[in-house]
């Protein structure tokens, strides 16, 4: 059932000259108001979406910012000075190979090499994920605008 719900949640700025942002916002919500059945509020449909969309993209950059950190983090361990042989007084008895030579760690940094590419890689699939369901960014809008056009019209001819 659709409704009109009129509310100002935040400081309303029709009182400003040359500003119509906030007579846009509160039309926008009288147009669009839902009416769900969850103890007689409303609810403006659009506004949700928009708000999942936003905390889509945020938790999105957060995810590839901290799959960046991780991955660059997991291929530290490769350009340290790590030594070429076990060292089993310090510890250093496990292996990674890098490129065809056997670097070893501790038993604390093959955890925290490991750890941090399994998170990389699940951080990177979270973007993924978040991409396929929300299309935060509008990624697939964009494409269908593409292929719209026709392929012999360059824009650039007579």
């Amino acid at each position: 059932m659709i409704c009109l719900t009129v509310e100002n949640r935040g400081k309303d700025n029709t009182s400003q000259k040359g500003s119509g942002r906030g007579e846009r916002f509160i039309a926008l919500k009288a147009t669009l108001g839902v009416e769900c059945g969850c103890s007689g509020f409303h609810h403006s449909a659009l506004l949700d979406a928009w708000q999942m969309k936003n905390a889509a993209k945020v938790v999105g950059i957060i995810c590839i910012a901290g799959s960046f950190a991780s991955f660059f983090f997991a291929i530290y361990f490769y350009y340290r000075d790590i030594p070429t042989r076990p060292q089993p007084g310090l510890g250093r008895v496990y292996p990674i190979n890098n490129h065809g030579f056997p670097l070893y760690l501790t038993k604390k940094e093959d955890f925290e090499q490991t750890l941090a590419s399994i998170l990389a890689v699940a951080l990177f699939a979270t973007v993924g994920i978040l991409d396929y369901f929300f299309d935060a960014f509008d990624n697939r809008t964009r494409e269908i605008l593409r292929k719209r056009r026709e392929p012999w019209n360059h824009r650039w001819g007579p």
